[in-house]
């Protein structure tokens, strides 16, 4: 049976605390942590596992971030094309603080540049890495 897969930031205080990974993972069902939110909040607050891995063998979330040929970029999930695709850091993150910011399209993200690619971090966890250092 294929995983499928979910992680749910975990907020306390206002503040990133802690991931909880939900979904059929491992044969059996983990439902979503609603101890400190609603499970609207819950559901709002978790991202699919997209079933690729990078070169050191960890799972890529959406809004993951990864450095690929020496960019960093975040995991998304592209309506247009209907596929995984990696959107430039410095967009996503200026999308973010003003939604009137075009879209800029990235590159697909399959099998082949997950496997030549590192997950470095998520929007969540880590926002230090929201601005590309030039």
């Amino acid at each position: 049976m294929r995983e499928i897969k979910l992680r749910q930031a975990i907020y306390l205080n206002g503040k990133f605390y802690h991931w909880h990974y939900w979904g059929f993972i491992d044969n059996a069902f983990i439902g979503i942590d609603t101890g400190l939110c609603s499970p609207k909040t819950a559901i709002e607050n978790s991202q699919q596992y997209t079933g690729l891995k990078d070169k050191n063998g960890k799972d890529y979330y959406f809004d993951d971030i990864a450095k690929w040929n020496n960019k960093l970029w975040v995991v998304v999930w592209s309506r247009t094309l209907a596929s995984i695709e990696l959107q430039p850091i410095t967009n996503y993150a200026a999308r973010q603080k003003d939604a009137k910011v075009k879209r800029l399209y990235g590159t697909s993200f399959g099998i082949g540049q997950a496997h030549s690619s590192e997950k470095v971090g998520d929007i969540y966890s880590n926002p230090e890495l929201r601005e590309e250092k030039k």
